[in-house]
């Protein structure tokens, strides 16, 4: 992963030590994202951040300046965590933090608790619906060829376990399978719509007559009075086939000739 970092600007002090900037271009287990938008209007809105997720080690290295909410939030995860550490050894607390590149200041946005398993990163929450209880997720974040329909499919066939009320071991691990089955269905369904998709694009790629349309997954063909277009979408591709002539070339001759596969579009002088 390769991660460009703000430095300090005149008359700011950087907002991670050196060292905690090497560790964190290391460490795979951290998820960055940038984002510049807003007018200025809101609160840090109309200017660049950045959103970093970072282990606890490395959180203890950096400066926040939200120290109330950040105690808040810390203390309703490491409530969670003490509940469940003893049927997951390996769960850690994870802190979302984000950048303002102007001034440097960072700001604790979530802290949640998470495990990983066979790969599958796996996140416990409080929720009160439908009633008070805890939620064992599997994060799902790395999907961009899946919507909500193939999430729904990937649970078809199987059972949701119960709701966890009081921790144990078995509700644990019956929600840790049920996850687990899930995400390997899901996965099945991400690579094959990938794979798709890639196939698609190659193919056009070998087309001299491509023209994109309004974005990257959008374009169309025309060629001797009919015109092919497709938009390639999260799970799927669309695809129209449709005639392709003015209101005067619309005749009975066009169409024998179109029938034919005989009819050929003059280029215009």
């Amino acid at each position: 992963m390769h991660c460009k970092l703000f430095g300090a600007g005149r008359g700011h002090s950087p907002a991670f030590p050196e060292q905690t900037l090497a560790e964190m271009r290391c460490n795979t287990f951290s998820q960055m994202r940038f984002a510049c938008t807003g007018n200025r209007i809101l609160p840090y809105a109309g200017v660049c951040t950045m959103t970093t997720v970072i282990t606890e080690r490395e959180f203890k290295k950096v400066q926040i300046m939200n120290p109330e909410d950040a105690n808040r939030l810390i203390k309703q995860a490491t409530t969670i965590a003490d509940l469940f550490r003893k049927f997951i050894p390996n769960l850690e607390i994870r802190y979302r933090i984000y950048t303002n590149e102007e001034t440097l200041e960072t700001r604790l946005e979530y802290a949640g608790v998470s495990f990983q398993q066979n790969k599958i990163l796996f996140e416990i929450n409080a929720s009160n619906y439908p009633k008070k209880h805890y939620a064992i997720t599997v994060n799902i974040s790395d999907f961009h060829n899946t919507n909500y329909y193939d999430q729904t499919n990937a649970k078809q066939d199987l059972t949701e376990p119960n709701l966890i009320g009081t921790p144990s071991q078995k509700k644990v691990n019956d929600w840790i399978d049920y996850l687990s089955r899930y995400y390997e269905n899901l996965k099945k369904t991400e690579d094959r719509n990938k794979r798709k998709k890639q196939l698609f694009r190659d193919a056009l790629a070998k087309l001299p007559d491509v023209k994109r349309g309004n974005n990257s997954n959008s374009g169309y063909i025309t060629r001797n009075g009919l015109k092919y277009s497709y938009e390639i979408e999260v799970n799927n591709i669309v695809q129209n086939i449709k005639v392709d002539l003015s209101w005067e070339k619309q005749t009975l001759e066009n169409f024998l000739l179109m029938a034919d596969n005989q009819y050929k579009t003059i280029p215009e002088k």
